[in-house]
């Protein structure tokens, strides 16, 4: 396939390099989410080790390791949403991804800050960390936001190429999304209520498990949209073979 067979409403060799980092990008970001859970996998693990066997230079050698394990996972992620920013204005997309870059980036800058404070001094950074929650709130709101405008622009590509069944898929995670924040908001709701007694402890403890399968199946929905639409911008525009 030459750039002349390219699919003229999906912006021909104009928009060429456009897609192929649109592609690219969206493979960086889906390697960090696999990374990242690995990551999650092998912390939840080592902080059971800690806990069998208490050690203090165990336990900071874990904090620094996950938190420069963190960061460099982010990093990879920002890459793969820069990359992804310049898929074609043409397709809608490209607004919401410029937003979710900057949210991204936000979130970035306070994981870096707080990361800062806690390998500098960590026994003070823990303090602080329990004292005052207001830069992780931020981070969780930006966090959200961006996952939100990052979903509803592959949503509005996938829109644009013709494929309506991804399009379905990103309605499917924003849904999911959406009821994981009810949920959430609902159990803290209870929690900080604190009335009922054990009945209102229940319904908490049940609400987080509801919550936790909810958010894994929209972690699996959601790299399986990542997924779906590098494939079909992969096809659909024929990148290996018009731009390798």
């Amino acid at each position: 396939m030459d750039f002349d067979d390219i699919p003229r409403d999906l912006g021909g060799v104009t928009h060429a390099a456009g897609w192929t980092s649109a592609y690219k990008g969206l493979r960086i970001y889906y390697t960090a989410i696999i990374i990242q859970i690995v990551l999650m996998v092998v912390s939840i693990l080592l902080m059971l080790a800690l806990r069998s066997s208490p050690s203090r230079s165990f336990a900071e050698m874990y904090v620094v390791a996950t938190s420069l394990g963190g960061l460099a996972v982010s990093i990879t992620a920002l890459v793969g949403l820069a990359r992804y920013v310049r898929v074609p204005a043409i397709s809608g997309g490209q607004g919401l991804a410029v937003a979710a870059l900057v949210l991204a980036g936000i979130n970035l800058l306070i994981s870096l800050v707080q990361n800062v404070q806690l390998l500098t001094n960590m026994r003070r950074a823990l303090r602080q960390m329990a004292k005052g929650q207001a830069l992780s709130l931020v981070a969780l709101v930006a966090g959200i936001a961006m996952l939100i405008t990052f979903v509803v622009s592959m949503r509005k590509v996938a829109a644009f190429i013709g494929r309506p069944e991804i399009e379905a898929r990103a309605g499917n995670v924003l849904t999911l999304i959406v009821i994981i924040l009810v949920a959430g908001v609902l159990m803290v709701l209870v929690a900080i209520g604190g009335r009922g007694g054990m009945g209102a402890a229940g319904f908490a403890l049940v609400l987080s498990f509801v919550v936790l399968g909810l958010a894994i199946w929209m972690l699996v929905a959601y790299l399986s949209l990542i997924n779906a639409l590098s494939s079909a911008i992969q096809a659909d525009v024929g990148i290996e073979k018009a731009f390798d």
